[in-house]
Protein backbone atom coordinates (compact mmCIF):
# COMPACT_ATOMS: atom_id res chain seq x y z
CA UNK A 1 0.00 0.00 0.00
CA UNK A 2 1.54 3.59 -1.00
CA UNK A 3 2.00 6.27 1.09
CA UNK A 4 -1.06 8.35 2.73
CA UNK A 5 -1.93 11.48 1.11
CA UNK A 6 -1.57 14.21 3.74
CA UNK A 7 -2.90 17.76 3.91
CA UNK A 8 -0.62 20.76 3.08
CA UNK A 9 -1.00 23.03 5.94
CA UNK A 10 0.58 26.66 5.73
CA UNK A 11 2.94 27.11 8.63
CA UNK A 12 4.98 29.74 7.46
CA UNK A 13 4.23 33.23 8.48
CA UNK A 14 4.37 34.71 4.55
CA UNK A 15 3.74 38.25 4.86
CA UNK A 16 5.90 38.44 7.75
CA UNK A 17 8.91 37.04 5.91
CA UNK A 18 8.30 39.26 2.70
CA UNK A 19 8.55 42.36 5.03
CA UNK A 20 11.33 41.07 6.87
CA UNK A 21 13.05 40.22 4.21
CA UNK A 22 12.95 43.41 2.30
CA UNK A 23 12.25 45.84 5.13
CA UNK A 24 14.62 44.46 7.50
CA UNK A 25 17.35 42.62 6.10
CA UNK A 26 18.02 44.53 2.89
CA UNK A 27 20.73 44.06 0.45
CA UNK A 28 22.93 41.89 3.13
CA UNK A 29 19.69 39.62 3.56
CA UNK A 30 19.64 35.99 2.18
CA UNK A 31 16.93 33.72 2.42
CA UNK A 32 19.31 31.29 4.35
CA UNK A 33 19.82 33.97 7.06
CA UNK A 34 16.15 34.18 7.37
CA UNK A 35 16.14 30.48 8.29
CA UNK A 36 18.20 30.96 10.53
CA UNK A 37 16.21 34.27 11.81
CA UNK A 38 12.94 31.63 11.72
CA UNK A 39 14.19 28.95 13.76
CA UNK A 40 14.85 31.25 16.76
CA UNK A 41 11.18 32.91 16.74
CA UNK A 42 9.10 30.80 19.44
CA UNK A 43 6.03 33.21 18.69
CA UNK A 44 4.09 33.15 15.16
CA UNK A 45 4.82 36.61 13.92
CA UNK A 46 1.38 36.70 12.64
CA UNK A 47 -0.73 34.50 15.01
CA UNK A 48 0.67 34.39 18.04
CA UNK A 49 0.85 30.74 18.09
CA UNK A 50 3.71 28.49 19.95
CA UNK A 51 6.28 28.20 16.85
CA UNK A 52 9.22 26.42 16.92
CA UNK A 53 10.67 27.85 13.76
CA UNK A 54 11.28 24.48 12.12
CA UNK A 55 9.24 22.19 9.62
CA UNK A 56 6.94 20.05 11.82
CA UNK A 57 6.78 17.44 9.59
CA UNK A 58 10.50 16.83 9.08
CA UNK A 59 12.28 18.68 12.02
CA UNK A 60 14.52 20.53 10.02
CA UNK A 61 14.78 24.21 9.70
CA UNK A 62 12.70 25.58 6.54
CA UNK A 63 14.48 25.31 3.44
CA UNK A 64 15.25 28.73 1.45
CA UNK A 65 12.60 26.93 -1.37
CA UNK A 66 9.95 26.77 1.31
CA UNK A 67 10.91 30.20 2.83
CA UNK A 68 10.63 32.23 -0.75
CA UNK A 69 7.81 30.59 -2.21
CA UNK A 70 5.82 31.23 0.69
CA UNK A 71 6.89 34.68 0.93
CA UNK A 72 5.58 35.48 -2.70
CA UNK A 73 2.71 33.26 -2.20
CA UNK A 74 2.29 35.86 0.26
CA UNK A 75 3.21 38.92 -2.64
CA UNK A 76 1.54 37.54 -4.98
CA UNK A 77 -2.00 37.22 -3.85
CA UNK A 78 -4.60 39.44 -5.12
CA UNK A 79 -4.91 41.50 -2.22
CA UNK A 80 -1.13 41.92 -1.71
CA UNK A 81 -0.06 42.91 -4.69
CA UNK A 82 -0.01 46.78 -4.19
CA UNK A 83 1.65 46.26 -0.74
CA UNK A 84 4.13 43.99 -2.25
CA UNK A 85 5.48 46.32 -5.06
CA UNK A 86 5.21 49.21 -2.36
CA UNK A 87 7.34 46.93 -0.66
CA UNK A 88 9.86 45.89 -2.99
CA UNK A 89 9.65 49.39 -4.57
CA UNK A 90 10.62 50.78 -0.89
CA UNK A 91 13.29 48.18 -0.67
CA UNK A 92 14.53 49.07 -4.26
CA UNK A 93 15.17 52.97 -3.63
CA UNK A 94 16.51 52.55 -0.09
CA UNK A 95 19.00 49.49 -1.45
CA UNK A 96 19.82 50.44 -4.60
CA UNK A 97 18.87 54.03 -5.27
CA UNK A 98 17.05 52.54 -7.87
CA UNK A 99 13.04 53.59 -9.22
CA UNK A 100 11.38 50.15 -9.98
CA UNK A 101 9.61 50.62 -13.02
CA UNK A 102 6.57 48.95 -13.94
CA UNK A 103 8.40 46.83 -16.57
CA UNK A 104 11.08 45.71 -14.10
CA UNK A 105 7.88 45.04 -11.58
CA UNK A 106 6.17 42.83 -14.00
CA UNK A 107 9.74 40.68 -15.05
CA UNK A 108 10.40 40.04 -10.82
CA UNK A 109 6.39 39.22 -10.61
CA UNK A 110 6.14 36.89 -13.04
CA UNK A 111 9.42 35.36 -12.43
CA UNK A 112 8.24 34.74 -9.20
CA UNK A 113 5.20 33.47 -10.18
CA UNK A 114 6.64 30.84 -12.60
CA UNK A 115 8.78 29.51 -9.19
CA UNK A 116 6.28 30.51 -6.85
CA UNK A 117 2.86 29.43 -8.76
CA UNK A 118 3.56 26.43 -10.84
CA UNK A 119 0.73 24.80 -11.91
CA UNK A 120 -1.81 28.32 -10.99
CA UNK A 121 0.70 30.45 -13.18
CA UNK A 122 -1.62 30.33 -16.14
CA UNK A 123 -4.51 31.46 -14.22
CA UNK A 124 -2.58 33.99 -12.51
CA UNK A 125 -1.34 35.48 -15.95
CA UNK A 126 -4.80 35.60 -16.70
CA UNK A 127 -6.05 37.41 -13.94
CA UNK A 128 -3.31 39.82 -14.17
CA UNK A 129 -2.13 40.77 -18.18
CA UNK A 130 -0.34 43.09 -16.88
CA UNK A 131 2.19 40.78 -15.89
CA UNK A 132 3.19 38.55 -19.12
CA UNK A 133 6.15 39.50 -20.35
CA UNK A 134 7.76 38.96 -23.34
CA UNK A 135 10.70 35.60 -23.09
Amino acid sequence: MGMPKTFKRKFLPEEYLFRYYYEKMGKAGSLAKLSVHLSKITEHPETGEVFSGVNPNTGMPFSAQAIQQAMWRWALADENLKTSHDIYAKFMIDEYGEYLSDEKWAVIVNAQAKLCLKTAYARFLRRHPEFVVEQ
